[in-house]
């Protein structure tokens, strides 16, 4: 057996014993965690080539596991089961899991690569149905996570909204937490929470059936999706119309929003902010998964999760002594801009160098002509800040 295996084993027994003499209060399970692994780092013991030989060993005997396969990790790998809590390593690939919170307690590290963490806070909730809460959600931090550093989360004393991205394929991290979990949810900025829970079956099945429509161009799919909408409630409502926004012409957006409007009044303004910005995060995702190289995919992690310039180039400049002329790398060696837009790579080199709608036309000006720069440039330029993979380095 490894020596991560033989930590595994004396990190659990020495967690049992200490959170027993806690009463095994949850909210004390963070603090007793983080300081058992503080005195006996994991990190110093975990060989990835030693964890990966051990695990494909198959005479080697089955440890009890907490989550099936394709729940969470790629995959995942419980080396600690005790009383009501485990150690959990997880490999990835692509590590995207939505913003989230932790609906139990305890704590997360990286064993093997690093991540960008984006943590939030959501000011004024309002529960609106037994699925939905409506409330402004503001990141409050974006950072790197290095092997070795621990972040704890409970239910209540560290309570814990995230989106953590592990950027390098194949990283490898561990949480040590416990095993009840109590509401669980999902956010969208700017201001939408969905309870994160098994959808009524009929209710997934009709979305299914919509998204087979759309898909084989049914002419009679706009009047399907109409008569969804009419008594669809808020969840579900967002869901279709996330899958199909991108794809929508304005027009088509606002005679959809009017029926939804119809249904659910003014609580219906929260989706089209939340699906526009669910529609960037997929962009950026899709993006980062293109790649290879650890550095891009770090660049392109930071323009998906950031939310402002500042955050941008603060964490970039913790890899980048300049992080502007990284930007304008990752624009010429990494973005692909199609053959029918010539003005697209200058306006995103317009953006890293965070100029304003005026001054990126004087760009375009510049490279063009004045005469070749069409009408009604200046909002093709707001449209292009505001809802590019480059959205956040405009603010």
């Amino acid at each position: 057996m490894s020596a991560f295996f033989d930590w595994a084993d004396r990190a659990g027994a020495a967690l049992e014993a200490a959170w027993a003499r806690a009463d095994r209060d949850e909210e004390r399970f963070p603090a007793i965690a983080a300081a058992i692994l503080a005195a006996d780092p994991p990190d110093a013991v975990f060989d990835k080539t030693t964890f990966v030989i051990d695990q494909l060993d198959t005479s080697r005997p089955a440890r009890r596991q907490l989550a099936p396969p394709g729940v969470f990790g790629q995959p995942s790998f419980t080396v600690f089961h005790g009383n009501g809590f485990v150690i959990d390593v997880y490999f990835w690939r692509n590590s995207l899991s939505g913003i989230h919170n932790h609906p139990f307690c305890g704590v997360f590290t990286v064993l093997d690569g690093w991540s960008v963490h984006a943590v939030y806070a959501i000011e004024e909730p309002t529960r609106v149905s037994p699925r939905v809460t409506l409330g402004t959600l503001r990141q409050s931090t974006l950072e790197l996570v290095e092997p070795g550093e621990l972040r704890p989360f409970s239910l209540r004393g560290h309570p814990l909204i995230h989106a953590l991205i592990h950027v390098p394929v194949g990283a490898v991290s561990m949480v040590v937490r416990t095993t009840r979990t109590v509401g669980y949810l999902r956010y969208f900025p700017p201001s939408l929470v969905i309870a994160h829970e098994e959808e009524d079956e009929l209710v997934a099945r009709r979305i299914e059936l919509l998204e087979t429509l759309r898909h084989a161009r049914d002419p009679a799919f706009p009047e399907h999706l109409g008569r969804f909408l009419d008594g669809a409630e808020l969840a579900s409502t967002f869901v279709v119309l996330t899958r199909l926004w991108g794809n929508c012409s304005p027009a088509d957006r606002a005679a959809l929003m009017e029926r939804v409007r119809a249904r659910h009044g003014a609580r219906a303004d929260t989706l089209p902010d939340a699906m526009e910005r669910s529609r960037r995060w997929v962009a950026g995702d899709a993006l980062r998964e293109s790649l290879d190289d650890p550095d891009d995919r770090f660049v392109a992690t930071v323009l998906m999760l950031a939310e402002t310039r500042a955050a941008a180039l603060s964490l970039l400049a913790a890899r980048h002594p300049d992080p502007v002329a990284r930007l304008h790398r990752f624009i010429d060696e990494v973005v692909a801009f199609g053959p029918d837009d010539p003005a697209a790579p200058i306006l995103a080199h317009a953006i890293a160098d965070g100029l304003h709608a005026h001054a990126a036309a004087a760009r375009l000006v510049e490279a063009f002509g004045a005469d070749n720069v069409p009408s009604g440039q200046h909002d093709a330029i707001e449209r292009h800040q505001r809802d590019s993979i480059f959205a956040a380095l405009g603010r």
